[in-house]
């Protein structure tokens, strides 16, 4: 005769009660996906930067088009 953790109810207690570790691996995605977002944005604005500064745009031009 089975008891404790051994029956099917007892294995539903078991499982509610300890579940198994939960894998974040999406949240761990999409930190990752939002990181490399930023690099590009970051590059693009570098690149922004460099070429209104070539282009020979007055700085307080640049600062207030930068800054939004």
């Amino acid at each position: 005769m089975p008891t404790g953790f051994s029956t099917s109810k007892g294995e539903l207690v078991r499982s509610i009660l300890f579940p198994k570790p939960v894998d974040f691996k999406f949240s761990q995605d999409g930190i990752k996906f939002v990181g490399c977002l930023a690099i590009i944005a970051v590059i693009g604005m570098i690149y922004t930067l460099v070429l209104m500064v070539s282009l020979f745009y007055y700085y307080y031009c640049i600062i207030v088009l930068l800054s939004f």
